[in-house]
């Protein structure tokens, strides 16, 4: 039978969006004071982001025990980690997700009501492995108009 769980509290997922010329003070800003869990940079198309502000923004979240992530706004490949950009973003500690943002998010949101703030290898776990199709592959992945 149906049997939905709802979560309550606040949501303690932020975002970060791929912009040009933000203010790294804030950014880390952001980060240290936004009483995260995660942290799900939102990047350009193939998983790129500004190096250096991902950089930041990846060891300012494991100082303190936030786990980054990172999706893709676009029906990219779903091996994004074959770009230079996310072989990068991979080597600071960030988990590239692949499944949208919303995917990302509700998953997010299930996850840590699952294993709370005391298991990330649980979280991480869980937010990378396919459960019902949220993560693309060749197969059923939606296809361009050409």
């Amino acid at each position: 039978p149906f049997n939905p769980t709802v979560y309550r509290g606040p949501n303690r997922i932020g975002e970060i969006t791929a912009e040009m010329e933000e203010d790294p003070r804030a950014i880390v800003a952001n980060v240290r004071l936004g009483a995260r869990r995660a942290i799900l940079l939102t990047t350009y198309g193939a998983n790129t982001f500004d190096m250096a502000t991902m950089r930041l923004i990846a060891a300012e979240a494991r100082k303190h025990g936030i786990l980054p992530f990172a999706v893709s706004p676009v029906d990219a490949d779903p091996r994004l980690d074959v770009y230079a950009a996310s072989e990068a973003m991979i080597e600071a500690g960030v988990i590239p997700l692949y499944m949208t943002r919303a995917a990302a998010r509700a998953k997010l949101m299930r996850a840590f009501a699952q294993f709370g703030n005391t298991n990330p290898t649980g979280v991480q776990e869980f937010m990378t492995d396919n459960f019902v199709g949220e993560i693309p592959s060749r197969a059923n992945r939606r296809r361009n108009a050409a």
